[in-house]
């Protein structure tokens, strides 16, 4: 009996080849769609939380610097020359136009709670010196603090206090409290340049015009 022809199985049928795999350069190309893709997607999030932080500066974070967001260089919300309410326009700030005074200050996990007006011929903790409007970028955990920014420190400064003092030797060493206060009847909230003795407790009268 003779040997089945190379190439042909035992009963006469043809062998046939292993099906071929992948060619290598087609491997490479799918790799490489692969990670296109992936830095594709990652772009995306990256771009989409870098947008939602700037769209939304009233969410909890670090305070800002106050450099292009503080208090606007104009008298009045957004530069306008008109002041609210019970405000007169006093260079680039608000200045009571009577003597504004108040309890103390709470604020409730950060975020500044508007002090009950007092009678400043009473009893009180605080009175206003000057006001601005709140910067653009105060989150509103960091109320409490805002005498640790720059320009709301600059613009509730010692010197402005000096200014507005009815006697400078009293108010000498006061301390400074930066505090946001709705104004009444709106949805406008403004930074209060409050100031009050350094050791604490209530004060009678008006120390400041």
């Amino acid at each position: 009996m003779s040997a089945p022809p190379v190439g042909s199985s035992s009963q006469g049928r043809p062998l046939s080849a292993p099906p071929a795999g992948p060619k290598e350069p087609e491997r490479r190309t799918t790799r490489r769609r692969l990670v296109l893709l992936v830095a594709v997607l990652l772009v995306v999030v990256v771009g989409g939380v870098a947008t939602w932080q700037l769209l939304d500066p009233g969410s909890d974070g670090e305070p800002g610097s106050g450099s292009s967001a503080g208090p606007v260089a104009g008298a009045g919300p957004s530069g306008a020359s008109t002041p609210p309410e019970g405000f007169v326009t006093c260079g680039t700030m608000f200045c009571p136009a009577e003597p504004m005074c108040w309890a103390g200050t709470v604020a409730s996990s950060g975020q500044a709670l508007s002090p009950r007006e007092m009678d400043c011929t009473g009893e009180h903790a605080w009175e206003t010196f000057a006001a601005t409007t709140m910067p653009r970028d105060v989150r509103r955990s960091q109320e409490d603090s805002l005498i640790g920014r720059k320009d709301i420190a600059a613009a509730c400064s010692a010197e402005l206090m000096a200014q507005h003092s009815r006697d400078t030797e009293r108010t000498d060493g006061w301390e400074r409290h930066p505090w946001p206060i709705e104004v009444p009847g709106t949805d406008l909230r403004l930074v209060h340049c409050l100031a009050a003795p350094e050791e604490g407790g209530d004060t009678t009268g008006s120390a400041f015009s």
